[in-house]
């Protein structure tokens, strides 16, 4: 009977468990896909075992794996939880309940997060969207990574919009009289990293226009992941997420 479990609790987060497994992709990202030919025209072996990996894998057995894990790990909870699809500013102008804490993460570059995750949201959707195109010389071809044409584009990680996107986001959140956690991430650009849109004393000056204590809590030794390739890799730096604390009233986070 326990082989047949994993049909019989099948939803979205198994499938999308699995699309991640499979994916050949760098980073497993669904971002960039993967060149197998370098510059010279020659095969790159590593990548090209890695491909035969990921198209090798068997779905179905995968399934039934990832089925299993969550059977094992599911909890029975006695909340009457509520999830909401929709951009933040809507939902703080129309939600009317009570609301404790608020927890952002919101993008910190130019990137968008649509650009990795809109293979999952497609599968999740279950449509079939038009793809992105762009001109070379004077033709329209599909983009290399196949994106949606209406992929969602955050005001988060746009310049001209980022600065009234956090505005707009600690108005929100205050007028429930409750506390933010926003977790952000410092630039590192004396590594070559990627220059944030905003840098953590913006966000700050932000917050306290809205909030009466903002503290920043660093989160000790939390290495963000590199996918670019080795030789233009960035240095790896410990304290690559912090927490921005706001508050009305002066409190202990820790007991937020």
């Amino acid at each position: 009977m326990s082989a047949f479990v994993p049909l019989l609790i099948c939803d979205q987060g198994i499938l999308l468990s699995v699309a991640s497994h499979v994916v050949n992709t760098v980073g497993k990202q669904f971002a960039q896909p993967i060149k197998l030919l370098n510059k010279k025209g020659k095969p790159k072996k590593l990548l090209i075992s890695r491909t035969i990996r990921d198209r090798e894998y068997n779905v179905f057995k995968l399934f039934k794996e990832w089925g299993l894990k969550y059977l094992n790990n599911q909890t029975i909870s006695t909340k009457n939880h509520q999830f909401y699809s929709q951009d933040y500013n809507e939902f703080l102008e129309q939600y009317k309940g009570k609301i404790d804490c608020f927890y952002a993460d919101p993008p910190y570059t130019i990137d968008h997060y649509s650009r990795f995750y809109h293979v999952l949201e497609s599968i999740v959707r279950y449509d079939f969207p038009t793809l992105m195109k762009k001109s070379v010389e004077g033709k329209e071809i599909l983009m290399n990574g196949l994106y949606r044409d209406d992929r969602h584009q955050s005001p988060f990680s746009i310049k001209s919009k980022v600065v009234t996107a956090f505005t707009n986001l600690f108005k929100g959140c205050k007028k429930f009289d409750a506390p933010i956690i926003l977790s952000y991430s410092p630039s590192n650009t004396d590594q070559n990293g990627r220059t944030r849109l905003l840098e953590i004393d913006e966000i700050i000056d932000l917050a306290k226009e809205f909030y009466n204590f903002v503290n920043v809590i660093n989160v000790e030794k939390h290495v963000h992941r590199k996918l670019n390739t080795k030789q233009n890799n960035t240095a790896l730096f410990e304290n690559g997420e912090v927490f921005i604390v706001c508050t009305l009233k002066e409190t202990n986070w820790k007991n937020i």
